[in-house]
């Protein structure tokens, strides 16, 4: 894999390390009731959304395969690579076919864009350069939003991740693409898997899991400042700390450690909370 792949990648790897819209926190909560319309909807949607992450990581990884340099080759913004990246010229479609495989109101039954937006808080924001959340004006305009912004908004933390892996010292081109494509593999994995444990968390309402369900604390479900534990009930702690571990074998690049991964935690934790724990209706 090129380090175009690492970079792109971990870009998408950030939404899951995002997940999507990254927003500021909310002074208002809404609690939604278990297997209600609206809480199943919820959940779905932000399955959904790692999903979209995941489809676009293997957009990302395919079109850089063909790719015969160091850089990156593949702009997920853009939907365009330089060639010979993105041999078989399925860049653009792949990046389209991954934002065609989302149906926000797919669980909705007498939900509809409308009413099923305000019933889950009004998730996400329309302006990111207006501080604070601005809501959109419904389900339909969030999904239609979603997957363009997060292409563009995992950007920055992926960079980072490519310029402090420490792989550019390595000898030679193979041996920096081997230690990126392992640097990537890793810490993308362990983004999905706290977004795993967050998504159990949120969900749930018998304390098994987090006992997310029950309130909208900002903490309950989020991983400490440099995402390597939880910070609220003890079962996602757990959840998380088995992953850090598996993610860990190997020690994190130092810069990797120090500067990555505090933004990790913030993006998936802001990310989390912006659809479970704010409620950011007019």
């Amino acid at each position: 894999m090129h380090k175009g792949t690492f970079v792109r990648t971990s870009r998408l790897m950030a939404a899951a390390i995002a997940g999507l819209m990254v927003s500021g926190t909310s002074a208002s909560a809404l609690v939604l009731v278990e297997k209600s319309e609206a809480q199943k909807l919820r959940a779905d949607i932000q399955k959904q959304q790692h999903g979209l992450v995941a489809c676009l990581v293997k957009a990302a990884t395919n079109c850089e395969k063909s790719g015969n340099l160091v850089g990156a080759e593949c702009n997920l913004a853009t939907g365009t690579a330089t060639p010979p990246a993105d041999a078989k010229g399925k860049f653009a479609g792949d990046i389209a076919k991954c934002a065609s495989k989302l149906a926000f109101l797919k669980k909705a039954k007498t939900l509809n864009a409308t009413t099923g937006y305000t019933a889950m808080g009004c998730p996400g924001d329309s302006d990111s350069g207006t501080a604070g959340d601005q809501p959109y004006a419904d389900v339909t305009a969030w999904q239609a939003a979603t997957p363009a912004a997060t292409r563009s908004q995992i950007n920055t933390l992926a960079v980072a991740l490519g310029a402090l892996s420490g792989c550019g010292s390595q000898p030679d081109v193979k041996s920096q693409q081997k230690c990126q494509n392992a640097e990537v593999k890793r810490i993308s994995s362990y983004a999905f898997a706290i977004q795993k444990c967050q998504l159990a968390c949120e969900n749930d309402y018998k304390n098994k899991k987090g006992d997310g369900g029950n309130t909208d604390s900002a903490n309950a479900c989020s991983v400490n400042a440099n995402a390597s534990s939880g910070t609220g009930d003890a079962n996602f702690n757990a959840c998380i700390a088995k992953a850090y571990a598996k993610a860990t074998k190997t020690p994190l690049p130092p810069n990797v450690d120090l500067l990555v991964m505090p933004s990790l935690a913030t993006a998936l934790n802001e990310a989390n909370n912006d659809v479970n724990n704010e409620n950011d209706c007019p």
